[in-house]
C-alpha cells in the first residue's frame, strides 16, 4: 500500500480518537470544490523525492524525502447544541493534534502559518511536515 494512503488512514484514526470535534471533522485527501461542513482538514503529500545520500550503488534501496501539507479550514462550531467554539479554538486543537501525530512518526514541522481564503468567514491553518523514509521498509530515518 502506498505510504500516503497509510498515513492518511492513520491520521484519520488519530484525529477521530483524540479530538473533541471527531463527530464533525472531515478529513480529505484533496481540497473539495466547495466547503459545506466545518472543520475540514485537507491532508496531502506535496513532495516525494530521492534523497541522494540514501541510495545504494544498485539503486534498489533508497531514501525518499516526503513532505506533507495539512490544511485546516474552520468556522465557529456548535457542539451538542449547547457549546459554541470559535474557529480559532477549533484550529488550535486540530493543529496541535496534527503536530503530535507527525512528531510521533518522526516527521519535523517545517512551517506552520495562517492562510487566507476568498471567504473571509473561513479561517485556515497550513502546516508542512517532512521526513526521510527508507523505500524498502518505510522506516523514517
Amino acid at each position: 500500500m502506498e505510504i500516503e494512503v497509510e498515513l492518511l488512514n492513520s491520521y484519520r484514526e488519530f484525529i477521530k480518537s483524540n479530538s473533541q470535534f471527531s463527530s464533525v471533522v472531515k478529513i480529505l485527501p484533496r481540497i473539495p470544490q466547495s466547503f459545506v461542513s466545518f472543520p475540514t482538514i485537507v491532508f496531502k503529500e506535496t513532495l516525494k523525492t530521492d534523497f541522494r545520500q540514501g541510495k545504494t550503488v544498485d539503486k534498489i534501496e533508497q531514501i525518499h524525502r516526503l513532505t506533507y501539507m495539512v490544511e485546516i479550514y474552520s468556522k465557529d462550531v456548535e457542539l451538542k447544541r449547547t457549546k459554541k467554539v470559535t474557529s480559532l479554538q477549533v484550529i488550535s486543537e486540530l493543529r496541535e493534534l496534527t503536530i503530535n501525530f507527525f512528531n510521533e512518526l518522526g516527521f519535523s514541522l517545517d512551517n506552520s502559518t495562517r492562510g487566507e481564503t476568498t471567504d473571509k468567514t473561513i479561517d485556515r491553518s497550513i502546516s508542512v511536515f517532512s521526513a526521510r523514509v527508507n523505500n524498502w521498509n518505510k522506516q523514517i530515518v
